[in-house]
């Protein structure tokens, strides 16, 4: 429930109400991988990109969660840490190409809008 009031803030961009919804579900559900998404989605947006990086990091720590990657590499490049930005899209791109191989139709869009 609270995944969904985060998401229907994070849509109107009223991102300080979107990461309170967040927080709360990934604190009733610390496992819950797109909860934990979206709530670093929210931190970026908001300008709050160090705990997005550290929330990030942590997602694929323990995923390989394809969207996250790609979000890291994003991230390190708007910080001009290009090193970084390099190394994430890196591994993101192997995890999309990954992920197309075995479910083209599914995973067509996501890696579209990744790149």
């Amino acid at each position: 429930m609270n995944d969904q009031r985060g998401r229907h803030h994070l849509k109107r961009s009223e991102l300080t109400q979107a990461i309170v919804f967040y927080r709360e579900a990934v604190r009733r559900l610390p496992d819950y991988v797109l909860a934990s998404e979206y709530l670093a989605e929210a931190l970026a947006l908001s300008g709050q990109v160090n705990q997005a990086i550290t929330r990030y990091e942590r997602i694929v720590s323990q995923t390989s969660h394809a969207e996250s990657l790609a979000a890291l590499a994003r991230l390190h490049r708007e910080q001009g840490q290009l090193d970084k930005a390099k190394a994430w899209k890196r591994l993101a791109t192997l995890r999309y190409e990954s992920l197309l191989q075995a479910y083209p139709e599914a995973m067509q869009r996501h890696a579209d809008i990744a790149w």
